[in-house]
């Protein structure tokens, strides 16, 4: 997304770790060209938010990469502030999760959309054409949402995943989505039927696909409160 290249042409071909190889070096090379340096050159206002996850580490950093303006954290694996791994950066100056700066008691779905929006806005002020890079870390592991974001989605899975997946299927056909036949993949041999599963089992699983799906419903309204302010 960021290159239009290959992940191995950038030189992350295998996250951030440092193979000693081209192409498996953990971090963009000199040799891609980042879509925000190109605009940047156009006379783009250019600006990203969120997960970056490209080499920081290494001392590759959105504010050298061509964007102008940045929130951003050198990977992922957190949601609050009090996370061990909530180390930001506002414009290349590395910030504590409890910055004046930041909205109290940030949940990072809304953190990054929050100052995508003050971007635009400030390009909006300035009367430029821009660019916004928006990276979610949702919904990745380990996965958190607020509580009763949670609670809205509990219980939704109780009916087990064998069920489910099937119920969805007939949804998907009944949508059209599907032009021939279309059978459901084999549950893996390492997932157990669902009836199988004690209680304390259901209320685990069911309670662990309310937390994806709280990240995914905020992650939905998060984009949607973004396109608004597009609009």
């Amino acid at each position: 997304i960021l290159t239009g290249l290959y992940p191995h042409r950038a030189g992350v071909g295998h996250m951030m770790r440092d193979d000693g190889l081209p192409g498996y070096r953990g971090r963009l090379n000199e040799e891609a060209v980042t879509v925000a340096e190109a605009l940047a050159e156009a006379g783009y206002f250019t600006a990203m938010s969120g997960k970056w996850h490209v080499g920081q580490e290494h001392g590759v950093t959105p504010w050298t990469r061509g964007f102008q303006r940045s929130l951003n954290a050198a990977a992922g694996g957190f949601y609050f502030p009090d996370a061990p791994r909530a180390n930001l950066f506002l414009n290349g100056e590395a910030i504590r999760p409890d910055d004046p700066r930041l909205p109290p008691h940030w949940y990072a779905t809304d953190l990054w959309t929050d100052f995508a929006i003050r971007f635009v806005e400030e390009a909006v002020e300035l009367r430029r054409p821009f660019f916004v890079y928006l990276a979610y870390n949702a919904p990745h592991f380990p996965l958190q949402a607020p509580s009763n974001a949670i609670a809205r989605f509990r219980g939704r899975y109780m009916e087990g995943w064998d069920v489910l997946r099937e119920r969805r299927l007939a949804r998907q056909r009944e949508l059209g989505l599907w032009s021939g036949p279309v059978a459901l993949a084999p549950r893996p041999p390492s997932v157990r039927p669902w009836a199988e599963l004690g209680a304390a089992e259901r209320d685990r699983f069911d309670h662990l696909m309310a937390v994806y799906a709280a990240c995914v419903h905020l992650m939905d309204a998060a984009i949607g409160r973004f396109v608004d302010r597009l609009a």
